[in-house]
């Protein structure tokens, strides 16, 4: 389970309440908790975030006309944000070459894809370059998205070494 499903199934639980009270929160906060650490997000900061989520939603008089499911979704949105730094990034639009690397089913052939259309979008020419060469399926893979999002795509079925496609 990724981070985005993790919260997205929480948020679930909360709009599925027909009462917002104690209990309910715990479960939401529970729920978030589980989302957030199998994220790897450090478990202090996790029980730090969720204590000030559970602490407003209890404690703190709910603005008129807002319903306590929004007004907690809301909270939880803002708390994020403020963890992640207040401010969301936008990358340099500028020619680069990227470089992606990790482990197996981390998303990074995904991520290129979203990456090179973004970068397209935005003005600038881009493709992917298949090198995984130990994966059966990822030349495959990366040539289907590469399509769907519109970009260009280079790579040599079957070659097994890398230096060969990059040259």
């Amino acid at each position: 389970m990724d981070l985005g499903e993790g919260i997205r199934r929480a948020i679930a639980k909360l709009s599925g309440a027909t009462l917002i009270d104690s209990k309910t929160v715990k479960e939401f906060t529970k729920e978030l908790q589980k989302a957030l650490i199998s994220a790897d997000v450090d478990v202090d900061l996790v029980f730090e975030l969720t204590k000030k989520i559970e602490d407003a939603a209890l404690k703190e008089k709910l603005p008129s006309g807002v319903s306590a499911k929004d007004y907690i979704i809301n909270m939880v949105y803002k708390e994020l944000v403020y963890l992640l730094g207040g401010t969301t990034y936008e990358p340099e639009l500028v020619p680069k070459h990227i470089l992606l690397m990790g482990l197996y089913g981390s998303g990074k052939t995904t991520t290129a894809a979203k990456l090179a259309k973004y970068y397209q979008d935005h003005g600038l020419s881009s493709a992917l370059i298949a090198c995984d060469v130990s994966r059966p399926a990822a030349y495959d893979q990366l040539k289907q998205l590469a399509e769907q999002a519109g970009v260009g795509f280079f790579g040599i079925q079957n070659e097994k070494d890398v230096r060969k496609i990059v040259k």
